[in-house]
């Protein structure tokens, strides 16, 4: 009776360990499994943006959109973080030569940063706002690429605005004269703006300016102006207008830039023209000498003649 008391004993304890280490593994399993992910993950959002210098942008003319960019996360850290600029309808498109992705490299945790992008505002824009898209893309520390679009609307100035219809210049100049160059611009706002001035420089050239006056809202004008060269050679010219809106704020259009082949006049060319002239006034000079000479002497031998014959009738 005892042995079997025992051997009872065994199992049962035998069978006690097992089902502790059993439910030890199982709940070690279970823990595992139902262990939470990190509640603070990496997050880069765009937090505010706004045009360099200005409170809205003017169509036609060259801007520069600035952005910045945080990492939310106090924990987690990201990298190749971009943003790129995009307009459907391309009422605003990047400046040529610049690009419109702005690269913010790696994020700290809590961390800020700030880039811009250089932006034209298309002259067809007839709307006081413009809805525009920034793309923002980066890699998480699970080398997860992550990605979201933000609307931003960027405001547009209903007021005048020049916009440059033609220059028309010829790409041969001389030096010492004027070298006439016809321009044709436009009013496209809706209000009238003044002190219009057409500017003109470059490197080899004095500063030379040109004041146009006024112009109504929707108006078209044409105006010759006169571009003096000093010197020879090939040389680039750059063209810009400064206006003044309705509220009295100063604006400048976008630089164009023209070639011109500047030549001196030849110095033989000169001669020969002088030669010529000279050559023609001493034949004139000469036939008129001529004609002067022979009335002269007709008007002297008929006075000769007359005194002769009341002589001989005295």
């Amino acid at each position: 009776m005892k042995a079997i008391d025992l051997k009872k004993t065994v199992i049962t304890f035998l069978t006690a360990v097992v089902i502790f280490v059993v439910s030890f593994a199982v709940a070690g399993v279970n823990a595992k499994a139902i262990e939470p992910e990190p509640l603070d993950n990496a997050t880069l959002v765009i937090t505010s943006y706004s045009i360099d210098g200005e409170e809205y942008v003017t169509p036609g003319e060259v801007f520069t959109l600035n952005i910045t960019v945080k990492n939310t996360s106090y924990t987690q850290r990201v990298g190749n973080a971009s943003v790129a600029f995009s307009q459907p309808e391309d009422l605003i498109y990047v400046e040529y030569g610049k690009t419109g992705v702005g690269y913010l490299g790696y994020f700290k945790e809590n961390e800020e940063k700030h880039i811009s992008i250089r932006l034209i505002a298309s002259e067809a824009i007839n709307a006081t706002e413009v809805l525009a898209y920034l793309k923002l893309t980066y890699a998480d520390a699970f080398n997860t690429h992550n990605e979201s679009i933000n609307q931003v609307m960027i405001p547009v100035s209903d007021s005048g605005i020049v916009v440059v219809d033609n220059y028309d210049a010829t790409t041969q100049a001389t030096t010492g004269s004027g070298n006439r160059i016809g321009v044709t611009y436009h009013n496209s706002g809706n209000t009238s703006i003044g002190d219009i001035v057409l500017h003109m420089s470059g490197s080899t050239i004095v500063p030379q300016y040109q004041e146009l006056g006024a112009l109504t809202s929707n108006a078209v004008e044409t105006a010759d102006v006169y571009l003096i060269f000093t010197v020879a050679g090939t040389q680039s010219v750059d063209f810009y207008f400064t206006y003044v809106d309705s509220d009295g704020i100063e604006h400048q259009t976008a630089t164009q830039t023209y070639t011109f082949n500047v030549s001196a006049p030849q110095a033989n060319e000169i001669e020969n023209v002088s030669v010529t002239d000279i050559y023609r006034i001493n034949q004139i000079g000469s036939i008129i000498l001529c004609v002067v000479a022979l009335l002269i002497s007709g008007i002297l031998v008929f006075i000769y003649r007359v005194k002769s014959n009341s002589s001989k009738r005295v």
